[in-house]
C-alpha cells in the first residue's frame, strides 16, 4: 500500500486531498508546521469521507528547524505558494522543511507532485524540488490548480480564502471593540479575473492526474476552474461574507489594516470571465470558510486561556526580601525545549495575562519565561529602574542558559538594553515591541497625547499627593468603557472593554497609581543607552496606530543600533501582542531563530 506524504506552505487543499487519498486506500501522512491549520481540520475531513476499508491517516506537526521527522513516503505532494523572487517567511521555513523531508524519505521516494496556483510563474519551491527529483531520479509532475475555496482556510496562502481570513480578523476586532453593524471594506483592485474551484473537486482531479501514466519528469498540467470571476465581483462577495460592504470611503484605520496585510494573489490569468457567472456556489463556499475561520479563532482564544494552566511557577527571592514569581512554559517538542529560551520583559504595571495570546502562538517554538514587574518592595517603596534591571539579571542567571533572547514590551525595552549593558551574558538578541524610549531630556513635542497626559499626571501626583484619589477615579475603567464607538475606524483603534480594564490596572486604586507614577518618573530619568549602543541583533516591532508611545521618537533613537531590523505592524496598536498575536509571533520567531 503506497504512502502519500502531503506538505508545503499552502495547505488549504490538504484536508480534501488527504480524504481523497485515504478513501482510495493509501496511507497518508500530513506534515504541518506550527501555525498551520490544525490537524483536527484534516482529521475531520478524512473521517467524514472515510469508507469502511481505507488507508490510515497520520498528522504530524513539525518544526523544520529542530524536529527530526520520522516519516517517509512513496509520493511527495508539495502544496506550494507563489514564491517568485521574494518568498515569504512561511515559504522560507517550508523550504527548510523540504530539506528535512528529503533526509527522512531517503531512497523510498518514487514520485513528486508539485501543486501550484493557476497563474503562470514560479513557485517558492521550484528549484529545491527539481534538485530533489534529480537526486532521487524520480519524476516531478507540476499541476496548476485554481484558487481554492476550501472551508479550511490556510493562513499561509495568498488566495481568496487567505484574504477572507484577513477580513474575518478585521470583523472580529470590530466586534470585540463594540461595533455591531455592517462595516466598510475598502475598495481593492484585484489583479484580473480569478479562477475558482471547490477544494473537493480540485483534490479529486489531482488524484486522477497523479494516477495517469505517461507524464514525463518536469511535465506540467492544469486543473480547470469551475468558475472564473472578475476580481471586483469576488471582492464584493468576500466583503459580503463577513458582514461588510465595499466602500471607497472606508475609514483610514480600516483601509490601512486591510491594504497593509492583504495577501497578494498571483498575476491575472488569460481566461476571460464567464458572463454573469452564477455565484451561488461561491457564496456557499465563502460562508463555510467564514465559519471555519471563526472556529479557528475561537480555538486560538481558548488556547490563550488554557496556556495559564500549563505554566510552571518558580519564586525567586530578591535581596530586598521581595519575591519575583517567574512563569515558564515548555514546548511539547523535546527538540524545541532545547532551544534558547525567550525571556519576556513586561511593561510596568501590566498583568502577565496580556501576554497569553502571544504566548500561545510562541509556545510550540521554544521555552518562554515571563513575570509581573514588581511594583513595590516589602517596605512599600517603589521598585525603581535599577531594581527592575537587577530582577531581569537574576532571572537570566536562574535560567542557567548559555544563550537566550529578550522580548521587551513598552518600558521593558529600555530595561532589556540596560540589562545587556550591565554585561551581555547569555543575551543573543533583543526584540523591541512598541518601545517606550522617552527620557526627561527629550523634547515634549515628540510626545504623543498619552505620553503628555501621563507625564502631567505623574508630576501632579508627585507634587500634590492629596489629588491622587480624585485623579485615580478619572483614569479607572468604568461604565463608559462599554460605549459604542462612533464608527468602524474608531472601533478598530479602540481596545475592547475587557482588555481596557486589564490594562488600566495601574490606575484602579490610589496606592498602585502613586507607585506607578513614581516608577514612570524614575524610568524617564534613565537614558536609553546607559553605556555603549548595544552591539547585538535587535528586531524593532512598532505598530502603525500606536497612540501610547511615539513611533517617531523610537525610530530615531533605535536607528543608532548597528544591527537593527525594523518592522511596522500595519493597522496595529499598542496592544498588538493581544490583537495581532499571530503576526507578531511570526516576526519574532523568524528573527530569533536566525540568532540561536
Amino acid at each position: 500500500m503506497p504512502t502519500e506524504l502531503i506538505a508545503g506552505p499552502a495547505l488549504a487543499l490538504a484536508p480534501d486531498l488527504a480524504a481523497q487519498l485515504v478513501r482510495s486506500g493509501s496511507d497518508v501522512v500530513v506534515v504541518t508546521q506550527p501555525g498551520d491549520p490544525g490537524a483536527h481540520l484534516v482529521r475531520h475531513r478524512v473521517e467524514r469521507a472515510r469508507p469502511a476499508r481505507a488507508g490510515r491517516l497520520t498528522c504530524l506537526t513539525a518544526d523544520p528547524d529542530t524536529d527530526r521527522l520520522p516519516v517517509w513516503g512513496d509520493r511527495l505532494w508539495w502544496l506550494d505558494d507563489p514564491g517568485g523572487h521574494s518568498p515569504s517567511r512561511r515559504n522560507r521555513r517550508a523550504t527548510r522543511l523540504l530539506a528535512r523531508l528529503d533526509a527522512s524519505t531517503g531512497s523510498r521516494l518514487r514520485h513528486i507532485t508539485h501543486v501550484l496556483p493557476h497563474p503562470s510563474g514560479a513557485g517558492a519551491a521550484d528549484d529545491p524540488l527539481r534538485a530533489l527529483a534529480r537526486r532521487h531520479a524520480v519524476p516531478l509532475r507540476r499541476v496548476r490548480v485554481p484558487a481554492v475555496l476550501s472551508g479550511a482556510p490556510d493562513p499561509g496562502g495568498t488566495g481568496p480564502d487567505a484574504v477572507l481570513a484577513l477580513l474575518t480578523e478585521v470583523e472580529g476586532r470590530l466586534r470585540r471593540a463594540g461595533w455591531t453593524g455592517p462595516w466598510p471594506v475598502p475598495t481593492v483592485d484585484w489583479p484580473g479575473d480569478v479562477p475558482l474551484a471547490g477544494a473537493e473537486a480540485v483534490a479529486a482531479r489531482l488524484v486522477a492526474v497523479a494516477a495517469a501514466d505517461g507524464t514525463a519528469p518536469d511535465g506540467e498540467e492544469a486543473v480547470p476552474p469551475e468558475v472564473v470571476l472578475p476580481g471586483g465581483t469576488l471582492w464584493e462577495l468576500l466583503a459580503e461574507a463577513v458582514g461588510g460592504h465595499v466602500d471607497p470611503a472606508a475609514p483610514e484605520p480600516v483601509d490601512a489594516l486591510v491594504r497593509g496585510r492583504l495577501p497578494r494573489p498571483g498575476t491575472s490569468v488569460a481566461t476571460a470571465a464567464t458572463r454573469a457567472p452564477d455565484t451561488t456556489g461561491t457564496q456557499r463556499a465563502l460562508r463555510a470558510s467564514v465559519h471555519a475561520i471563526r472556529e479557528r479563532e475561537r480555538d486560538r482564544r481558548r488556547a490563550a486561556l488554557a496556556i495559564a494552566s500549563r505554566l510552571r511557577t518558580t519564586e525567586l527571592t530578591r535581596p530586598d526580601g521581595g519575591v519575583l514569581t517567574v512563569l515558564r512554559h515548555e514546548p511539547a517538542s523535546a527538540s524545541a525545549c532545547g532551544r534558547p529560551p525567550l525571556v519576556v520583559v513586561n511593561a510596568l504595571g501590566q498583568p502577565v495575562d496580556c501576554w497569553f495570546p502571544l504566548l500561545a502562538e510562541l509556545a510550540p517554538y521554544r521555552p518562554v519565561l515571563l513575570w509581573q514587574a514588581r511594583a513595590t518592595r516589602p517596605d512599600g517603596r517603589p521598585v525603581l529602574f535599577d531594581e527592575q534591571v537587577a530582577d531581569l539579571r537574576s532571572v537570566l542567571e536562574w535560567t542557567g542558559s548559555r544563550r537566550c533572547h529578550l522580548l521587551g514590551w513598552c518600558t521593558g525595552v529600555k530595561v532589556s538594553f540596560a540589562a545587556w549593558a550591565d554585561g551581555p551574558g547569555p543575551v543573543a538578541s533583543i526584540v523591541s515591541l512598541n518601545a517606550s524610549v522617552k527620557t526627561s531630556d527629550t523634547a515634549e513635542a515628540d510626545d504623543v497625547g498619552y505620553e503628555r497626559n501621563l507625564a502631567s499626571l505623574a508630576r501632579t501626583v508627585q507634587t500634590r499627593p492629596a489629588w491622587a484619589a480624585r485623579l485615580s477615579s478619572m483614569f479607572a475603567p468604568d461604565a463608559a468603557d462599554d460605549e459604542t464607538p462612533a464608527d468602524a475606524g474608531a472601533a478598530l483603534l479602540t481596545t475592547g472593554p475587557a482588555l481596557r480594564r486589564l490594562l488600566a490596572a495601574p490606575f484602579a486604586e490610589v496606592g498602585p497609581m502613586v507607585t506607578y507614577c513614581a516608577q514612570m518618573l524614575d524610568f524617564w530619568r534613565r537614558p536609553v543607552w546607559p553605556g555603549d549602543v548595544p552591539d547585538l541583533p535587535v528586531l524593532a516591532l512598532s505598530a502603525q496606530h500606536d497612540h501610547v508611545v511615539s513611533n517617531e521618537r523610537a525610530r530615531r533613537v533605535l536607528a543608532d543600533l548597528p544591527h537593527l531590523t525594523s518592522v511596522e505592524i500595519a493597522g496595529g496598536g499598542h496592544q498588538s501582542l493581544v490583537d495581532d498575536a499571530p503576526v507578531i509571533a511570526e516576526h519574532i520567531e523568524e528573527f530569533v531563530i536566525s540568532h540561536d
